[in-house]
């Protein structure tokens, strides 16, 4: 697998945006209270652009998706990726793999650089980023994801290690590329040991409908109900979401069934 895989497994932009929603408000429900740990968070960007963004942040895990006017840029580390950029075991110098990566992401998606999980992996101060595992960018006026150009290394292990990063990069975004609602693989609460179709605490019983089936709804993006919210969490109804469909700009309809168009407030990428 290489670069270019990953970039053609992508889903377009629209898309994108609404797998990203979807997992959002399915771990609000889920998780109510802050700090969400091992899980995804989608909101505003808190710093360097206006529009949306999904991170997902674990332990020796991380990434993040900005949905910028300009375009969408997707980028993030893993500890276990065998060709990282990371300061603790590689001097990567300024001709190497992923310095000339990232000098190719367009100038109008740098503020994505800055926001969300970027403030972790890059330093301001050095001016130079300390880990990276993956990135691919599309920008408004594209008809498919880039990932940059370059050349691969003539040392047969880099070599091999750079085929090993971008299949550990397919495993890190797998919920972007295949999602399962019957296992969203780097939510904290949801994962392959919690969906048991045989176990009542999942709250098929008590609603009628079963973990899997209310994230397929969330998914989907169809209007939540009583009986999805509490299929996720039982101590949660339709009334206790209210701020969080309104945080992650969730498809709900209004009190005259109306449905509030996803990118009233956000322009064309929101």
């Amino acid at each position: 697998m290489n670069a270019v895989d990953i970039a053609e497994r992508m889903p377009d932009v629209p898309a994108l945006l609404d797998r990203c929603r979807g997992l959002g408000m399915t771990e609000r429900i889920l998780q109510p209270s802050w700090p969400r740990e091992h899980a995804y968070v989608f909101e505003r960007a808190q710093c360097g652009h206006g529009g949306w963004t999904l991170t997902m942040y674990r332990e020796g895990q991380k990434f993040s998706v900005h949905f910028h006017e300009a375009g969408v840029l997707v980028y993030g580390w893993d500890r276990d990726s065998p060709f990282t950029w990371n300061d603790d075991v590689h001097d990567w110098g300024s001709g190497t793999v992923w310095p000339k990566i990232m000098a190719q992401i367009p100038e109008e998606l740098g503020p994505c650089l800055r926001a969300g999980i970027g403030q972790v992996l890059y330093d301001d101060e050095e001016h130079k980023w300390h880990m990276l595992s993956l990135v691919t960018w599309r920008l408004a006026a594209d008809s498919a994801w880039r990932s940059g150009e370059y050349e691969i290394p003539s040392d047969e292990y880099e070599a091999e290690s750079l085929h090993g990063s971008w299949e550990s990069s397919a495993d890190l975004l797998v919920d972007l590329l295949d999602p399962s609602p019957s296992n969203i693989e780097w939510s904290g609460v949801i994962g392959p040991d919690s969906i048991d179709p045989d176990d009542p605490a999942i709250g098929s019983v008590e609603t009628g409908m079963s973990m899997e089936e209310a994230i397929r709804h969330i998914l989907a993006l169809r209007p939540l109900t009583e009986q999805v919210v509490r299929t996720l969490n039982p101590d949660r109804g339709l009334a206790d979401v209210t701020d969080d469909i309104t945080a992650v700009g969730y498809p709900q309809p209004d009190a005259e069934g109306r449905l509030r168009p996803l990118g009233s407030e956000a322009g064309p990428l929101g």
